[in-house]
């Protein structure tokens, strides 16, 4: 399970459409033994991914097997045959609080506190998460495997202290995961190295200290470094092990090779991050040419200095992900009946920070949703409003094509009145975008069928 700072339980952190459950509404342990926990687990055994889980679906590389996958995380879990046993998850995802200290431009309010004052100009999100909420989490925690401790920056919240306190209460001594972006280093940060096994992710998108402070805002470099090699020194002592996690994106590629250079002094795996927002921040947006011309450059860095050794391959993928990016595929779900659109189309203006910055013509009534408090955040937080008015979700397929633009096809409600949103999202002339809506009421849910259409 991922919980989230506003109390949303999904299943994992990449999966932003399906709602498991929200603390807020519902105890953990109804969430995890509920229906919408249960149907999602029975779609992914017959390798259905259309609850959300699209993005492990993957590109194609050509060699079979999608190693960026975000569900190849989850492989350390092996089953032994048989049925899995869903007693307890073996694994919680704990982003318990956006408290943060930077203002990273792929990031939002939502998961940054500093950013929601500052860039969004928004009040605090309000603190879900109270005592009857830890009291829940007690036996959650002894029966876990591994806890993933995320944020905000989860080194500064209260919220990632209580659950340490708890497992210590509890006795139990899972893995722990901890990304950080490497500006916290206290007694606290020493003693939880101390007393468990923990895997340290640290966010380094770039060496060249100017670059990383303009992408991470507020971010000292020279911390940064200090802590890594701190980091280094203490994670590997009781079980635990350091890695680098970049963030693969057009302003953060020219520093790549150096980061891997990074890496591989200090002998550790760096993790790509592909960022899909702000649209001209992500490399599947530029055209073959740009394409070319960036893989090139970065061909002229590699020639000039030394040859990789642990991290080597990671370069290599990397140039093969901006230089093949896969062509789109439309793809769509196949309605056998007439689905009538309910209502005009509705328009969102974004900006260049993904942040939502006008709804026409009516913010107050989107196809029945109050959405004045959604203008000044991130785009994406139309969905929950949305959700709470027409449904939970029942399918999901997102595309992503070359240029930028994407479309989501949501199909929202109950199998007997089904909804689908259809939001498509084409970027600016410069910077930003707009986003159109469009809302539907199809047959009931038995008569869609998932399959290919022309473009």
């Amino acid at each position: 399970m991922y919980l989230d700072p506003l109390g949303v339980v999904r299943p994992c952190c990449v999966n932003p459409f399906y709602v498991l459950g929200r603390i807020t509404e519902q105890s953990l342990a109804d969430i995890w033994n509920g229906e919408r926990t249960r149907q999602l687990r029975e779609r992914l055994g017959h390798g259905d991914l259309s609850g959300g889980c699209d993005a492990c679906r993957g590109p194609d590389r050509g060699d079979g097997e999608d190693h960026s996958s975000f569900a190849r995380t989850f492989d350390v879990f092996p089953l032994a045959g048989g049925e899995p046993d869903v007693t307890w998850p073996v694994q919680l995802e704990l982003a318990l609080s956006n408290t943060c200290n930077l203002q990273c431009t792929m990031c939002s309010g939502t998961l940054s506190s500093a950013i929601r004052a500052g860039r969004e100009g928004l009040p605090p999100l309000p603190k879900v998460y109270d005592d009857r909420f830890f009291e829940e989490l007690r036996p959650f925690l002894a029966h876990a495997e591994r806890v993933t401790l995320l944020g905000g920056e989860p080194l500064l919240a209260r919220e990632t202290w209580r659950v340490v306190d708890l497992l210590e209460e509890v006795g139990n001594q899972p893995r722990l995961h901890v990304t950080t972006n490497g500006m916290i280093w206290n007694d606290k940060v020493e003693r939880l190295l101390t007393r468990f096994p923990t895997d340290v992710v640290v966010s380094v998108d770039a060496v060249d200290p100017d670059l990383l402070r303009s992408i991470r805002i507020g971010i000292e470099p020279e911390r940064v470094m200090a802590n890594l090699e701190r980091f280094w020194e203490h994670a590997p002592r009781n079980g635990g092990s350091l890695a680098i996690a970049c963030c693969l994106m057009t302003e953060s590629a020219p520093d790549l090779r150096a980061v891997l250079a990074l890496a591989d002094r200090l002998d550790v795996d760096v993790f790509l991050n592909d960022v899909a927002w702000p649209a001209v921040s992500a490399y599947w947006s530029l055209d073959h040419e740009a394409r070319a011309a960036l893989v090139a450059d970065l061909r002229s860095v590699e020639a000039l200095g030394p040859p990789l050794h642990r991290n080597a391959a990671v370069w290599e993928d990397a140039l093969s992900r901006i230089e093949a990016a896969p062509e789109p595929v439309a793809v769509e779900l196949r309605v056998t009946s007439r689905s009538p659109e309910l209502g005009p189309p509705v328009r969102f203006e974004v900006n260049d920070k993904h942040q939502l910055v006008a709804i026409e013509p009516d913010p107050s009534d989107v196809f029945g949703v109050d959405l004045t408090a959604v203008v000044g955040t991130p785009v994406g937080e139309f969905r929950e409003p949305f959700h709470a008015v027409h449904g939970p979700l029942l399918r999901s397929q997102v595309q992503r094509n070359e240029g930028g633009s994407q479309v989501w096809t949501l199909d929202m409600g109950s199998p007997e009145a089904v909804r689908r949103l259809r939001a498509t999202f084409e970027p600016g002339a410069t910077t930003g975008g707009t986003w159109v809506l469009t809302l539907h009421e199809l047959s009931p849910i038995d008569t869609l069928a998932t399959g290919p259409v022309a473009n």
